[in-house]
């Protein structure tokens, strides 16, 4: 008896709870339901604290079941478009691509739930699209396309329900993402068939661009896509198709072409666009003997019957004997088609003709005399009869044209289509002007779903109206998805409609100009701007970026007058030309820039090899035009990339410092003489022969005055009358100025003792005489500075702009360092409308603080993404750190929320501080550096492994991240990081790309010995079935996986690592105090790993460096009892 008990090892409570579940079945089977139930209800009620808290405490992850629940949870929760659970149980190791009982797969349930983010998500976590689970069965892009569809014998566009459609985007991801778009669903339809047939109309094109075949015919009815767009009804689908050579002439399993099932179904639209194109109207099916006239008879559709006639269809077309040799008119006489009937008659129907029977239409009439006088059809009347109540007929066009247009302002989509299908008709001319009319009203409107519903019913998308195209009216509503439609429709943006009209995207960017002789950024009305999005889409769509606008300005200037600093670059990008000049006053884009003020736009076309002395027809440089408009910082700018201070107008001989002297700004005059203008320089004597302190004097600017002189001005130079300064200057205190100086330079009082203590103009006072009231000028420093950081804190950019244009000298050392502390502070609140406005007047989107901390840097840590967007469109650097021992913004941006420690593990971040994973995918975008250390020896690949950014990881390995670097810290690669975090998913990206399992760190560790050593079984398991090898010791002290496991007190590690084979008996060498995992796990009395290790034979007679055995080394009772069995 007790040798058969000792035979036996002890399993462990841990195995028992799995392996025991037979002697109590029920409990413990009743337990897993308990467990689902909890974890399907924290999903539909979204609690994700309780979801997580159930998965840590109440499931064994490591066991048979506790994977099949975390796989049943991870359907449910994809099903229920929850990216956050979805995330949890991909890291606890939900395998993406698992496919459920009923072959649904993770995919195809998020595309089900019509979650965006959650098919994104797993399409980045490699969830495969491209086949389908069987091949009975639909594939994922199948499923999308089908969502919706009622089951019948055809798939007309009447038999879907768009309320339940899936959502286009997520269908265009599929399609990006590798989706086949040739292969047929479980019921042998083709994805550009059912996008046809359900009226898809933005899918059609992304279809036939990715490479569907328009041609391609289903197995199920032999048709094609255009012959369900024809059912559907869909012109505009149908002219795409079309378009992209689609076969007219296809015919289906019943010899049935496009044209004649669109008759059958009443589609007379479609009938109309088709006969347009070329369509046969008398061809014949082989199979019935039916020509398109008698499908439309028979379906009585009288519009359909008229336009067939119309174009030439033959009237007395007989089907073959043997196919009962009937007519249209016998078939429409038979059933009683009165109107129908009518129409034929019109059209000389031959009424003698006799079927197989030989019966005439006549013998199936009952009243023959009413319908034996051919007349015109009522539908026909309303078009042809019109002269004969013209008024009448007016007034009610006018009406149904005038509720159209309440129908659309109201925004009531029901009410409109209920107008169009009851009271206009499509086919008459006058209706087809009152169709394009409404939709030009729609466009306006940017009301996308009326202008989806009106191209369909056959509205012209280039149709133009007194000039103004459906895509103009569109920008004019400022309206992104109308413009993006209509584009997708091939609405044309590259020509004007007529040679003195504008463009489409000069109009865009003239939206809120006030014309005037200059187009100065005072001239603008922000608050009428076109969005930027619209610009860049139109410039995108192929708008031509160097045609000149009707008042003869090139885009480039439009946008560098209204301040457009998004636009500028994208139309430098596509080409516009930065030297071209407008034809109304022969600018160039930077003198507009330079007019406008803004510094920004001003660098970026320099950078861009703008010339920075072209003259205009005034003969101005665009210095020149920045002294005239009191833009001193764009004086500034220029000159210190090399403009000339000296130039002069060949037309009226001014030079820079005359016209700043002109406009009375005391800034650009000081920085035209600090950088060598000349201030004796008189116009010449033809132009009156003045000098600036002349000007000066003359008007009464006493600031100007005294600069001048402060610089040597000299007051005794004549103009072309012989006047000087002094004779010209009405003003007592500048004439006295100017004898003070007069005297100064005939006696030269005191030159040398008070050569230090010269007259300064009061302007350069403000500046260098601090040193006399320090106190007062730092005291009144950090009263603006105040201002401006309380203003940026609430938000208040109109605040700011004040103190910036009245408190603050923005050429002056104090006024540049303010700006810079403002810019910052503005990047750090996340408030891009601020930082747009300082960027304009002059803030420098690299300078460093003093601490190194760069407005980049700053915008990161605020989070938000449109302040980053911003000032990397701005030209910001990503690539480098400003100094070797500081982090670059792509650390600062992976570091955000993580609390240093020895090791970086997952529990070391706050995930409530992480930085937007989307202003991390831009940095990365822009060049930042994948494999670059930071300052505390990181790589950004393990940072976003230790941080469970999974969505980073494949980004940065795409980018050229090395899977294999280590950091300088402790020698680990970022499987070693993502092993420690426990997130499986990472892992298995890594190992995806090519990352060395064995690779030790400097304590000679493996990944697998780091999972053990910190409790993450499931990275243990997962790294085993890689080929981990599980018995590698380490050279630094001796221990092996098992140990390390044993050590930290996991039983689920410690059994994963024996089932695959680790030495249960393996001891540390002697002078590391030679110790096995079970003297270990005796002495620190864990009882569970004690009978884990005893299951799987461990020898208990092992001894240390000292001689001690497992025994010897136990105090407790119970692991003693355990031992001596």
């Amino acid at each position: 008896m007790e040798k058969s008990i000792c035979s036996t090892p002890p399993k462990s409570k841990a195995m028992k709870r799995e392996f025991d579940a037979s002697d109590n079945e029920k409990r413990y089977q009743d337990n897993l339901k308990i467990v689902k139930q909890s974890l399907v209800s924290a999903i539909e009620s979204r609690d994700h604290v309780a979801f997580a808290k159930i998965i840590e405490t109440q499931i064994h992850v490591t066991t048979c079941s506790g994977r099949k629940i975390i796989q049943k949870v991870f359907m449910k929760a994809c099903h229920a478009g929850d990216i956050n659970i979805v995330r949890f149980l991909l890291r606890k190791g939900a395998d993406v691509n698992e496919a459920s009982s009923d072959d649904i797969t993770p995919l195809m349930a998020a595309v089900l739930s019509n979650s965006f983010d959650t098919v994104e998500f797993l399409l980045e976590c490699r969830a495969t699209v491209k086949t389908q689970i069987k091949p009975t069965q639909d594939s994922v892009l199948h499923m999308a396309l089908k969502r919706g569809f009622r089951h019948s014998n055809v798939l007309g566009s009447e038999k879907w329900d768009p309320k339940f459609f899936i959502d286009t985007k997520i269908i265009k991801l599929l399609i990006d993402n590798g989706a086949l778009v040739n292969q047929k669903c479980a019921d042998g339809y083709l994805p550009l068939s059912l996008a046809a047939s359900s009226n898809r109309d933005a899918v059609i094109t992304h279809l036939i661009k990715k490479g569907a075949d328009v041609n391609g015919v289903d197995s199920k009815y032999g048709m094609t896509p255009l012959m369900y767009a024809a059912i559907a009804g869909n012109v505009y689908i149908v002219r795409q198709l079309l378009k992209y050579n689609a076969d007219l002439d296809i015919t289906d399993k019943w010899d049935y072409t496009a044209v004649m099932l669109a008759a059958q179904f009443k589609k007379y639209l479609v009938v109309l666009a088709l006969i347009e194109e070329g369509a046969d109207v008398n061809k014949v099916s082989g199979f019935d003997g039916k020509s398109a006239l008698i499908l439309a008879t028979e379906c009585n559709c009288c519009d359909t019957i008229n336009i067939l006639l119309e174009i030439g269809a033959d009237v007395n077309y007989r089907k073959p004997i043997h196919k009962r040799g009937t007519t249209a008119l016998m078939i429409a006489a038979k059933n009683g088609f009165k109107e129908a009937v009518e129409s034929l008659l019109y059209y000389n129907a031959d009424v003698d003709l006799r079927d197989e029977d030989g019966k005439t239409a006549v013998y199936n009439i009952m009243e023959k005399s009413d319908c034996s006088t051919p007349s015109k059809s009522k539908a026909m009347k309303r078009e042809l009869d019109a002269s004969d109540n013209e008024k009448k007929y007016r007034k009610n066009a006018k009406s149904v044209q005038k509720s159209l247009f309440s129908a659309i302002e109201s925004r009531d989509h029901v009410a409109f289509a209920k107008i169009i299908y009851t009271q206009i008709h499509v086919i008459t001319c006058s209706c087809r002007k009152i169709i394009q009319k409404v939709f030009m009203k729609a466009c306006e409107a940017g009301d996308i779903n009326i202008v989806r519903f009106l191209l369909r019913k056959g509205a012209d998308v280039n149709e133009s109206r007194k000039g103004m195209t459906p895509l103009m009216a569109a920008v004019l509503s400022n309206s992104y998805d109308t413009v993006e439609f209509l584009l997708e429709c091939r609405a044309k943006v590259k020509t004007q409609t007529k040679p003195k009209k504008d463009s489409v995207l000069n109009m865009a960017l003239k939206r809120g100009f006030y014309d005037s002789n200059n187009i100065g950024s005072e001239k603008w009305d922000p608050s009428f701007f076109i969005d930027t999005k619209i610009i860049k889409l139109l410039i995108d769509n192929g708008a031509s970026v160097n045609q000149k606008c009707k008042d003869g300005y090139p885009p480039l200037s439009l946008a560098a007058s209204s301040n457009r600093d998004a636009v500028i670059t994208h139309l430098i990008k596509k080409g516009a030309d930065v030297n071209g000049v407008d034809s109304r006053y022969g600018m160039t884009a930077l003198m507009h820039a330079a007019i406008a003020g803004n510094v920004y736009i001003v660098r970026q076309l320099l950078k861009y090899n703008a010339t920075i002395d072209i003259l205009d027809y005034g003969d101005y440089s665009a210095l020149m035009l920045a002294a005239q408009l009191k833009k001193p910082l764009v004086v500034s700018a220029l000159i210190q990339e090399g403009a000339d201070v000296n130039m002069v107008s060949g037309f009226d001989g001014k030079s820079a410092l005359i016209l700043a002297t002109e406009s009375n700004c005391c800034d650009t005059i000081n920085i035209l003489l600090e950088n060598g203008a000349d201030v004796n320089f008189s116009k010449p004597f033809n132009k009156r022969g003045t000098t600036a302190l002349m000007i000066a004097a003359h008007n009464g600017f006493k600031d100007a005055v005294d600069t001048l002189l402060y610089y040597n001005a000299d007051i005794d130079l004549r103009d072309e009358d012989g006047h000087t300064a002094v004779c010209l200057s009405l003003n007592t205190e500048i004439v006295e100025m100017m004898n003070m100086s007069l005297v100064k330079k005939c006696y030269n009082i005191m030159e040398k003792s008070l050569n230090s203590t010269l007259h300064k103009s009061r302007a350069l006072k403000r500046e260098f005489s601090a040193s006399d009231n320090d106190k007062c000028l730092k005291d009144q420093m950090k009263y603006t500075m105040e201002n401006i950081n309380a203003a940026i804190e609430r938000g208040d950019h109109v605040t700011v702009a004040n103190i910036i244009g009245t408190q603050i000298r923005r050429t002056t050392y104090y006024g540049k360092k303010i700006m810079k502390q403002a810019f910052i502070k503005a990047c750090l609140a996340g408030d891009s409308r601020i930082v747009c406005l300082l960027l304009r007047n002059g803030a420098d989107v690299n300078e460093a603080s003093i601490e190194d901390f760069t407005p980049l840097k700053a915008a990161v840590l605020s989070n938000s993404y449109q302040t980053v967007e911003l000032l990397l469109e701005c030209e910001a650097s990503a690539k480098t750190p400003t100094k070797p021992s500081q982090d670059n913004v792509l650390h600062v941006a992976l570091k955000g929320g993580f609390h240093p420690s020895l090791v970086i593990g997952s529990e070391r971040w706050d995930a409530e501080f992480l930085t937007e994973t989307k202003i991390i995918k831009l940095l990365i975008d822009h060049g930042a550096s994948v494999n670059q250390k930071c300052a505390n020896g990181y790589l950004p690949l393990s940072l976003a492994a230790s941080s469970n950014r999974d969505a980073v990881i494949t980004h940065l390995i795409k980018k050229g991240a090395d899977v294999n670097s280590v950091d300088s810290r402790y020698g680990m690669t970022p499987l070693m990081h993502a092993a420690i975090a426990g997130n499986v998913y990472i892992v298995r990206q890594l190992l995806k790309y090519k990352a060395a399992i064995d690779i030790t760190d400097q304590w000679d560790y493996t990944a697998l010995m780091l999972a053990a050593q910190f409790n993450k079984p499931l990275v243990v398991s997962t790294l085993i079935q890689e080929g981990a090898d599980v018995n590698k010791v380490s050279g630094f002290d001796g221990k092996s996986a098992l140990i390390l496991a044993i050590e930290s007190y996991c039983c689920d590690t410690v059994n994963i690592l024996l089932e695959n084979g680790a030495d249960v008996n393996y001891r540390k060498p002697i002078h590391k105090s030679g110790t096995t995992a079970l003297m270990i796990a005796a002495q620190n009395g864990f009882i569970e790993a004690v009978e884990s290790l005893l299951s799987y034979n461990a020898d208990v007679d092992l001894r240390d460096e000292d001689g001690n055995t497992a025994e010897c080394l136990c105090s407790d009772s119970e692991i003693l009892e355990l031992l001596n069995m």
